[in-house]
């Protein structure tokens, strides 16, 4: 009996074989293959989230500046801080880049700020989707599809 006891044991310690081995290791690079890239798309889609948050914003503080002054004003950025000319600050994004155009009418650039009805803004940011452009026109309704004019 004493027999049969270690031979079951010795059966049961001999681990795993090598063939088991690779096939696990086989199995995890395979669904590493599939995650990966839905990560990256994912991170894509985040940093373009965060341009449009950035430019609801700055598009925020550019309508605040009108009601107390009743003008548009233009902006500058400076790395992260995007300064609106009334000297309100707005951080944007890690590499994200913002610029304003004045608007005399819903698709028309207005020669300058001083005679603006509207504005339009533009957020890039290379690390987002390729190609990706957001668009804010203040005449137009908000949030753009396509580029300002």
């Amino acid at each position: 009996m004493s027999r049969l006891v270690r031979a079951r044991r010795a059966e049961r310690d001999r681990g795993f074989t090598l063939i088991e081995l690779l096939v696990v290791m086989l199995i995890i690079g395979i669904l590493a293959a599939i995650a990966i890239p839905i990560y990256l798309h994912q991170r894509k889609r985040a940093i373009d989230s965060s341009m449009k948050a950035d430019l609801r914003n700055v598009a925020a503080e550019m309508e605040t500046y009108y009601v107390e002054q009743r003008a548009y004003a233009g902006l500058s950025q400076t790395g992260r801080s995007v300064v609106i000319s009334g000297g309100d600050t707005v951080t944007v994004s890690s590499g994200t880049t913002i610029t304003a155009k004045a608007l005399s009418a819903a698709s028309t650039v207005a020669s300058s700020w001083a005679g603006a009805v509207g504005f339009c803004l533009t957020a890039t940011n290379p690390q987002g989707s390729t190609g990706t452009e957001v668009t804010w026109n203040s005449l137009a309704g908000g949030a753009q599809a396509i580029a300002c004019p």
